[in-house]
């Protein structure tokens, strides 16, 4: 099994990202609000209290970090070191159009809405459970909305519950879903308060604390933290959210 960017995966149902991703990252940690809004200003560094470090250094913290500015082939590199490369896959392609960041940004990522997404494989460093904390951050420029587009995920099909972690679009409405299993109703969906825009680059992210509430999860887009406070159904009562399946960017399939 492996990890997808720009999709979730279960045939018949694909949820594809429609647009360009640039520059995703995972912690295993929960980054706060001044670290988000680090992020959202290209600043070459994510404080790690009290000493920040460098992008160019590795923080232990970074699960995985695909800057995708290799601008040719289908693999793009995890610079973490933990070895989540990634594959393009069905024809997604490199675009040289880029958020502006504080140091070179090469090329992104474009995913046609269609059939284009990124996997990653199913490493360890990615397999998170409902009491570890996390958080992603990524650059994404919508072309459209249109029901939900997935920014990221790992998240099992129906025949395994669904279970996994997803952060993705509902009508261009940045959602978190932390679930351990979809039908028996124990799952956390936490929504921002706003729909993004299409048509310009935006940075967006999440983090969770590891509580196993939906008080622990927080949206954050362009810095500043997004998160409606009231969820849209928090119920996943500590139950386990780890899976051993893929981890994506640009698309998941689950037909939920």
């Amino acid at each position: 099994a492996h990890a997808f960017i720009g999709q979730t995966g279960e045939a018949g149902f694909e949820q594809y990202f429609n647009g360009s991703i640039d520059d995703v990252r995972v912690y295993s940690r929960a980054l706060t609000l001044d670290e988000a809004g680090d992020l959202n200003s290209g600043d070459c560094e994510v404080a790690i209290d009290p000493v920040p470090v460098a992008c160019t250094t590795t923080d232990v913290s970074l699960a995985a970090h695909w800057n995708f500015d290799e601008n040719t082939d289908s693999t793009t590199a995890d610079s973490s070191g933990n070895s989540n490369n990634g594959t393009l896959t069905n024809g997604t392609a490199w675009t040289t159009s880029t958020p502006t960041l504080g140091y070179d940004n090469v090329s992104g990522v474009s995913f046609d809405g269609t059939d284009d997404y990124v996997t990653a494989g199913n490493n360890a460093s990615l397999a998170f459970s409902t009491s570890d904390a996390f958080s992603a951050s990524t650059w994404i420029n919508p072309t459209a909305f249109s029901g939900y587009q997935t920014v990221l995920q790992k998240m099992d099909d129906s025949n395994s519950a669904y279970r996994g972690y997803l952060f993705t679009l509902d009508n261009g409405v940045p959602e978190v879903w932390l679930i351990n299993d979809y039908s028996a109703g124990t799952y956390t969906v936490v929504a921002a308060t706003t729909a993004l825009s299409a048509g310009s680059w935006q940075q967006v992210g999440f983090s969770y604390d590891g509580s196993g509430n939906a008080a622990g999860v927080h949206i954050y887009v362009n810095g500043a933290d997004v998160t409606n406070p009231t969820p849209i159904i928090d119920a996943l009562a500590g139950a386990t959210i780890q899976t051993s399946v893929a981890f994506e960017m640009g698309l998941r399939g689950s037909g939920i």
